[in-house]
């Protein structure tokens, strides 16, 4: 018969899962292993294993919304802990909108973590470990806690090209017509009637970046609180800095047509 599995809980401060605590366990078992924080891979998207695979670009918001959230953090764990961490517990709430997993990806890619780590050793009313600063800049050293690298047989640039197609294209959810200048909104599309290469891509450059500020400026002051508390990895930079890391140049382009479409459909 089958145990039900406890869920990892959900910090309440940082609403992210917390962390599970490393400990020492027997050496032929002592090798890395990256542990998603965000788990099973199969209570996602039921296409996101097909769709992994494919252009994240072209792939419906919502599986890139799932893709991204699986991706955006995890732990280098030793191996007996991270076997030992999937045979106490399961997955950890996953978030549902869109709103909640872009909330969720910016969080965790920008670094901020609990210092309550999971001790999967222990009790499920003593599991929770508070982490002293020695053991919090260990565990959350983003050399160990980090976003899904090159862990996985994919191309160097793939994480950075999910990441950033996940946060253009939420960003262009927004009402933009009530955050960028109309005149700026004229000349880009006049640039783009005109095929103005050059002008287009000053222009939509700009408007991306003003679009992504706009979509991030609700979360900037919680995530400066958290950084106040201790709740932010060490030798982390501010959110927008660590948010624009993810995007990926050679992208945009795709995202000028998108733009320009919606802009004329809300004129």
């Amino acid at each position: 018969m089958s145990v039900e599995l406890l869920p990892t809980p959900t910090d309440e401060i940082t609403g992210l899962p917390h962390l599970i605590l490393p400990y020492d366990v027997e050496p032929e078992l002592s090798w890395d292993d990256y542990h998603h924080h965000f788990f099973p891979r199969r209570s996602l998207e039921p296409v996101l294993e097909k769709g992994a695979s494919r252009d994240p670009e072209d792939l419906p918001l919502d599986t890139l919304a799932d893709l991204a959230v699986r991706m955006s953090r995890g732990q280098l764990l030793a191996r007996g802990v991270h076997m030992e961490a999937h045979r106490k517990r399961g997955g950890p709430r996953l978030p549902k909108t869109l709103d909640e997993k872009f909330n969720t990806v910016v969080a965790a890619c920008s670094g901020v973590v609990s210092r309550f780590a999971l001790d999967v050793r222990l009790p499920a009313d003593k599991a929770l470990v508070y982490m002293d600063d020695d053991t919090f800049a260990k565990v959350a050293d983003p050399k160990v806690l980090c976003t899904e690298r090159a862990f996985y047989d994919r191309p160097a640039n793939y994480r950075r090209r999910v990441f950033g197609s996940f946060l253009m294209r939420c960003s262009l959810e927004q009402d933009l017509t009530q955050a960028i200048s109309p005149r700026v909104i004229d000349l880009f599309l006049d640039a783009v009637e005109t095929n103005n290469e050059a002008r287009k891509a000053e222009l939509g450059n700009l408007i991306l970046k003003e679009a992504l500020e706009v979509r991030l400026a609700p979360i900037e002051p919680i995530h400066r609180e958290l950084r106040r508390q201790g709740l932010v990895q060490p030798r982390r930079t501010d959110l927008r800095t660590a948010t624009r890391k993810l995007l990926h140049n050679d992208a945009r382009p795709r995202y000028w047509s998108v733009l320009a479409g919606k802009l004329l459909t809300a004129a």
